[in-house]
């Protein structure tokens, strides 16, 4: 994923504990001074004992789609303090809303051929992932200290119109599935980043600036996206990391910024992480991520029947790899191979009433297709 990143500088000494010395977040952000004046403040994370840090800045186009700038003749080459700099647009170019790029170097105070240079996530020139890469600076990116109307949504919801002919004279449009229930946790209606870059300009002309979205990490499960199986990855239900940069890219030109919600310490059950403490238990490189309450971290199971007070209400398995009996006493499960297994079939975890089934059904290796039992008291 790009733009969801931040650095982050850790300061532990005395001096950078007293006060006025925050944990410095970053890098870059725009903002308006008291005056009106639009400003853009910079940050880079470095150790100030060992490195000169400068912010270099090149003019910028674009041609054919692509970013350009000439980051061999920069425009200004500024300075830069552990706090980072604010600087005015007008101060730098006769147009306030000439496009720039710009990117952070650091030079070693003991040896200056050892030079490095520092990019934030974002739009790149052409020479994206090369060293001498920079970063597009909008003049028209959004300002988040003046007051915004900021507009809350599910992407999922977000429909891309879609032209399917003509019916009794009349255009027929396609707008993902029809909803004609309530929403759940799961229904998913065939939203996506298409379909919210389709209504953006609505959104500009009803006045929004601003975009609170629930997640758009990787979650097969849910419509809302908090159930988090990879939050490295986009849901593919959503798009691509494509059509995110796409969004991300006709946000900005629309003068739109974006806020998105995640879920990022916790999982759901096919989590990747979880998954792999499942499996390889203390063994697992992400074994200290969670905290179990069974004692030595051993690979584990969850368990598939929740508690249930009625004791009319059992279970069985039909057609299972493996047997698992609970010992009435200790509650000490016992696992073993069920040598009749066949891995041709679907295997079934099914939920009876006991006073509905006659004798021997209950450990029957078929499924229970109606209740043989009419009354009971």
């Amino acid at each position: 994923m790009k733009g969801f990143w931040m650095k982050v500088s850790f300061q532990t000494n005395n001096y950078y504990n007293q006060k006025n010395h925050n944990i410095k977040f970053g890098s870059y952000r725009p903002s308006i001074n008291d005056y009106g004046e639009r400003e853009h403040n910079f940050y880079v994370a470095y150790d100030p004992d060992r490195y000169n840090a400068t912010l270099e800045l090149y003019e910028a186009r674009k041609e054919n789609g692509v970013w350009h700038a000439n980051i061999h003749n920069p425009i200004k080459e500024i300075p830069m303090g552990e706090n980072g700099i604010s600087i005015k647009m007008s101060d730098l170019t006769d147009s306030q809303y000439e496009n720039l790029a710009y990117r952070y170097k650091l030079v070693d105070k003991n040896n200056d051929s050892n030079v490095k240079y520092i990019l934030d996530n974002g739009t790149k020139t052409e020479q994206k992932g090369h060293p001498d890469a920079a970063n597009i600076l909008y003049s028209n990116r959004g300002i988040f200290e003046k007051p915004q109307n900021a507009i809350l949504i599910m992407p999922d919801m977000f429909h891309k119109v879609q032209h399917v002919g003509n019916y009794e004279g009349a255009s027929v449009i396609a707008r993902g599935i029809e909803r004609n229930s309530l929403r759940n946790h799961v229904n998913m209606l065939g939203g996506n980043f298409e379909g919210i870059i389709e209504k953006l300009p609505q959104l500009q002309e009803d006045g929004y600036t601003k975009i609170i979205g629930t997640p758009f990490t990787k979650d097969a499960v849910s419509s809302h996206k908090y159930w988090t199986q990879n939050a490295y990855q986009i849901a593919p239900s959503l798009g691509t990391e494509e059509d995110y940069v796409k969004l991300q890219e006709k946000l900005v030109e629309n003068g739109m910024s974006w806020v998105a919600d995640g879920a990022f310490v916790n999982e759901g059950l096919q989590g990747v992480h979880f998954r792999s403490v499942l499996k390889w238990g203390d063994k697992s490189p992400f074994a200290n991520w969670f905290y179990l309450t069974n004692g030595e971290l051993e690979p584990v199971t969850v368990g598939i029947v929740p508690d249930n007070d009625n004791p009319n209400i059992n279970f069985k398995l039909v057609n299972p790899k493996y047997h698992i009996l609970q010992d009435e006493t200790t509650k000490e499960l016992k696992i073993s191979k069920n040598e009749d297994w066949d891995k041709s079939k679907p295997t079934y975890v099914q939920f009876f009433d006991k006073r509905l089934i006659s004798q021997g059904e209950d450990n029957d290796k078929r499924l229970i297709t109606s209740y043989s039992v009419n009354d009971f008291e």
